[in-house]
Order: structure tokens, then sequence, then C-alpha cells
């Protein structure tokens, strides 16, 4: 069970979530969040359950950010005529 609670702290910090916001979201404290990723306490099922859930929404609003703002990129590089080049067969210079 230590790997899964470790596992979920990596997940917060690579979405970029602070324990104070996910805590908020699933009505513990921040101290008791602390304690559940640190492997020192487990938490009652429900407040599990909530934790997966937000976690869940913070990656999927991770993701789409991510794709969003990759899309807006590959759009800029094309408009400033910088999309890579490749060379066609038959079409070399």
């Amino acid at each position: 069970m230590r790997e899964v609670f470790k596992a979920l702290r990596e997940l917060r910090l690579i979405v970029g979530v602070s324990q104070e916001h996910l805590s908020e979201k699933i009505g513990c404290s921040r101290i008791s969040l602390t304690s559940y990723e640190n492997t020192q306490s487990r938490p009652k099922r429900p407040i599990l359950e909530k934790w997966l859930l937000a976690l869940s929404e913070e990656i999927l609003l991770y993701d789409a950010t991510h794709r969003a703002k990759a899309r807006e990129f590959s759009k800029t590089k094309a408009v400033n005529g910088t999309k890579s080049r490749r060379k066609v067969k038959g079409n070399e210079d």
C-alpha cells in the first residue's frame, strides 16, 4: 500500500497540484494529506475515493491544458514558417 500513496504523491507533483488545493478538494487537512502521502497514516475509504477522483480530474485538466498548448505551439511554428521540412523522395535539391 505504501507504493500506492507514494505514486499518488508523485502524480500530484507531476500535474502541479499543491497539497493545500488537493486537501480542500477532498475534505481533509493539508497535514492529514501529508501524513497519507508519507505513509504515516491511512485515509478512510471515503477520503481515498475523493482523493482518487480529485487527482483524476486534475490529471485530465493537466492533459487537456498541455495538449492545447502543444497545438498552439504548432500553429505558431507554422505561421512563422519554422515548420520542419522533410525531403520528399524524388524532390531533392
